[in-house]
């Protein structure tokens, strides 16, 4: 007698990924992200969450320029990583998208334009640098403990 799941998985065909699939995480023996890189990137997310409540520009860019830079810091220093450039693709697009109409002079009100293509390309520098960063099981749980207790102390205030 076999017993069958009620619930099937959405590949039929295989129940795992390839072993060919390349991954942020895959760094060479001996060369693993440093502590300073988790250090930054909570202080930057904390920080952002503190100053939400500024109306001033600068804070943010501030906080947009950091992640930025930490970003390019993550990408020149290397780390062994094999990057998957489908996830980066898109993500790039995006991130480029306002820099290009600033270029090409098709906007509105350049300003705006500005401020939303920062945003964007600092959540683009977000996203690679916590799938950098976060890429090892225990470190990315100390970091959203850590976050976690930030976030409810701040509940709490």
């Amino acid at each position: 007698m076999r017993i069958r799941p009620i619930l099937t998985p959405l590949n039929a065909v295989r129940f795992r990924t390839s072993l060919s699939t390349k991954t942020l995480s895959e760094a060479k023996p001996g060369r693993q992200m440093g502590r300073w890189e988790s250090v930054v990137l909570f202080a930057l997310a904390s920080l952002a969450t503190l100053l939400i409540w500024s109306s001033d520009p600068l804070c943010s860019w501030a906080c947009q320029g950091g992640l930025l830079l930490l970003a390019a810091i993550i990408s020149l220093r290397g780390y062994g990583h094999t990057i998957d450039y489908k996830m980066l693709l898109p993500l790039g697009a995006i991130a480029l998208w306002g820099f290009v109409q600033l270029a090409l002079g098709a906007t509105v009100y350049r300003y705006a334009t500005l401020a939303t293509a920062l945003k964007l390309a600092s959540y683009g520098a977000i996203a690679f640098s916590a799938a950098a960063v976060l890429s090892l099981p225990q470190r990315r749980e100390a970091w959203l403990r850590w976050f976690t207790m930030f976030s409810v102390g701040i509940g709490l205030v």
